[in-house]
């Protein structure tokens, strides 16, 4: 998990854009990449919100989790890439 601070807060007016679907997978990437965002009771809240608004079935839930899932990943690397140049 990439540490982080509240610079992650900055992310919030570009989440707000998001359809309710598309922030819920972006949400969950987030979290999943950022340790600062697991104790953040607010952003677990709208993910609850989310969650609840879209009334997603068991299947819905486990697409959006695959879908954080991969977005996490690209985060990760992008991470990953953007630490490799910045140290060259």
């Amino acid at each position: 998990m990439m540490r982080a601070d509240d610079s992650y807060a900055a992310l919030e007016p570009w989440l707000n854009t998001l359809g309710p679907y598309e922030e819920l997978v972006a949400r969950l990437a987030l979290r999943s990449c950022f340790a600062g965002l697991l104790g953040d009771r607010s952003y677990g809240r709208r993910i609850t919100e989310l969650v609840a608004r879209l009334d997603l079935n068991g299947a819905e839930l486990l697409d959006a989790l695959r879908n954080a899932r991969a977005r996490a990943r690209e985060i990760k690397n992008a991470a990953e890439a953007v630490g490799a140049v910045a140290a060259a």
